[in-house]
């Protein structure tokens, strides 16, 4: 069960990443 929540909040943390690098304003606001 440790390593799912691992597994979740590494792939929550990359789609915050991509999601910055789509929009750059988002690092500013």
């Amino acid at each position: 069960a440790l390593a799912n929540k691992l597994a979740r909040i590494a792939w929550a943390i990359a789609v915050k990443h991509t999601r910055y690098e789509a929009e750059p304003n988002g690092l500013t606001a």
